[in-house]
Parts: C-alpha cells; structure tokens; sequence
C-alpha cells in the first residue's frame, strides 16, 4: 500500500484528517511502523494525491495534519471485460484501477457465465478500487464500474478487441494518447467469430498481446502494460 485512501470530507478543518478505520489505523502502525513526526502518502479520493504529518497517534486512532497537496495523473482508459470467475474479477478490478483504467465494464459473452453478474465480488468493488488506487501512487480518481447482460458499445473514437486472428498489435496504429480509449477482452472462453464480427462492424480494431493464450486478469495486464509502455 503505497497511499492510504481517504475521502475528501474527512479532511476537517486546519487540515486535520482522523483516521479512525481499524485497517488503515492498524496498516499505519503494524506495517508502515510509523510515528508521530513521521511523513504519510495519502491519496485523497476523486480530488488530489497528499502528503501528510503524523500528529499524533494510538491504536485505534491517528491524527495526520495536511501539508502538501499534487494533481497526480489522470487516465481515460476504458475496459470492458467478459464476465468471468469473482477471484477473477478482482484482480482486474484491482490491477486494472492501479494501470490507470478510470472506467470497468463487465458484460455477459456468448461464452461467459451468467450467474457471474450476482457475484458479491460487485458489491464489494470499492474494496479493490481503493486497494488499486492505494498501491499506484499516482492516481486519485475512483474509477466507474457497470455490469450488462449485452456488449455495450463504446462510443469511444479509439477502440480495440484483444483476438487470435490477427498480426497487429497496438503499435502498428497511430493512437492518440491524449484522447479516451476502450479496450475489450473477451471471457476465460473467449470470443466466438460472431461477436469478433459485431466487433469489426462497430469500428472496434483487433489486437494480439501475445502468441500464448492467458487467462483473462494475465491479459489484462500485459495489454495495459504494453498501452503505457507506447504511451510513454
């Protein structure tokens, strides 16, 4: 956990925050080992990154005084998933939230499913967005998170389908990085040649990541990673 995350109006006034969540209180004096005096990484949710002083502490609560305040980045990275097993899920909610995507779409697949969308993992998604954004250190937007029996089209400019058939990879597309863009990842089954289609007739692009197949979370991960390796 590189940031504790809080919520604005927490922040009372002179720039005081109370922490008084037992797993935050606990984080900060059983893993981070930190004292009063001592400099705490905060990020401050839906408003900015901040760096804070340890006023003082006990072990069910710590007061922490603000005293800088940054933009951190900000990241229009929209992912759309097939719905696939919770444990799944989870890792892509988190990891995903920590590579900078701002928007998750999960969607029932020909292939995927169904009972996937009653999942508790959903109800409990702020959970592994805060995780996420806790051990990027950089971003402080929450991202938005939908569920949908059918492929919501994106009405993104720039889009692209992860798929076997094809040799092109993102670098051999000339993307705009400063405009949104939408990434979908097919279920653990992946596509079948009907929605590849629907794809391609909705302006969607194919992409290979890799010459493996990998799990969903797997691919996840190496298409963001590759996404910002070309950004920067």
């Amino acid at each position: 956990m590189n940031r504790i995350v809080i919520n604005k109006q927490d922040v009372k006034e002179n720039d005081l925050l109370v922490i008084e969540e037992p797993h935050i209180v606990d984080h900060i004096n059983n893993i981070l080992k930190l004292k009063p005096k001592d400099s705490l990484k905060i990020c401050l949710l839906n408003s900015a990154l901040a760096t804070g002083e340890i006023k003082d502490m006990t072990s069910s609560k710590i007061t922490v005084k603000i005293k800088a305040l940054s933009s951190g980045l900000h990241s229009d990275v929209h992912l759309q998933v097939g719905l696939c097993r919770p444990p799944t899920i989870k890792k892509v909610l988190e990891h995903g939230t920590s590579l900078g995507v701002n928007k998750f779409e999960f969607f029932k697949a020909n292939l995927s499913e169904k009972s996937y969308l009653d999942s508790k993992v959903f109800e409990r998604k702020e959970q592994y967005l805060h995780l996420g954004l806790a051990q990027s250190g950089t971003y402080f937007n929450l991202p938005e998170v939908y569920t949908s029996l059918e492929f919501p089209l994106s009405k993104n400019k720039q889009k692209f389908f992860l798929s076997f058939n094809t040799d092109q990879n993102l670098s051999d597309y000339d993307i705009n990085y400063n405009d949104p863009i939408t990434f979908a990842i097919g279920p653990e089954r992946g596509w079948t040649a009907n929605e590849e289609q629907v794809l391609k007739e909705n302006d969607y692009l194919p992409i290979k990541i890799a010459e493996s197949i990998l799990r969903v979370e797997i691919a996840t991960f190496v298409l963001l990673g590759q996404y910002h390796l070309l950004k920067n």
